[in-house]
């Protein structure tokens, strides 16, 4: 981490991955010629995380954050016979907060998120899916003081999914929710958190 312009704009990067892989990898190319052996499950996680600030005013912030993550798992059974499964995920956003005066701010807020699923038999794929996110945000924050907090917005999300599968007879049963391939969900909310009890403990402590 660090600034990209002193004062007003910063970064933080992070990034690992795992390594048992790499030592099930070279176990499993010593002892795979040997009568009755077991291969070792080759299994591995990484992710890279970003994230950049930016103060364009006194009042006004930026935010934009990235994550990339990915889980690979192979399965030996035999020599030259495996199952692969990769997951993945996928998200970037940006977020705007405006800071009115100590008491009132707003804050919106854009995503897009992506999660992916495939399995190889035998070096085939068989079967994948994917599940795609839009959502939006816009939020609002007023707050008088400790006892007194007014929160509201609107929310937007939009989901719709992606699938493959090499059986005929499983695109028949899949086919049958095509309709149901995408969903959007939308609202208003309102909250309110009035402490009237801590409040008036306060002022009678005030007037003895």
């Amino acid at each position: 981490e660090g600034p990209i312009k002193k004062g007003s704009s910063s970064f933080i990067i992070g990034a690992r991955r795992s390594y048992f892989d790499i030592f099930a990898k070279a176990y499993n190319k010593k002892y795979e010629d040997k009568e009755d052996f077991s291969h070792l499950p080759e299994y591995n996680f990484n992710d890279i995380q970003l994230k950049l600030h930016s103060k364009f005013t006194p009042k006004l912030y930026g935010e934009i954050n990235c994550f990339t993550s990915g889980d690979k798992l192979l399965l030996i059974n035999k020599k030259d016979q495996s199952i692969r499964t990769d997951w993945n995920n996928n998200f970037i956003s940006a977020n705007i907060k405006y800071y009115h005066n100590p008491h009132f701010k707003i804050n919106t807020n854009t995503g897009i998120s992506n999660y992916s699923f495939n399995l190889n038999s035998y070096s085939k794929l068989f079967a994948s899916s994917e599940i795609y996110r839009i959502n939006y945000s816009l939020n609002a924050e007023y707050k008088r003081n400790s006892n007194i907090l007014l929160t509201g917005g609107i929310i937007f999300k939009h989901t719709f999914y992606k699938y493959k599968n090499t059986k005929q007879e499983n695109y028949a049963v899949l086919n049958r929710y095509r309709d149901k391939q995408f969903t959007n969900y939308y609202g208003i909310y309102f909250n309110s958190l009035l402490d009237f009890q801590t409040a008036h403990f306060k002022y009678r402590l005030k007037n003895k």
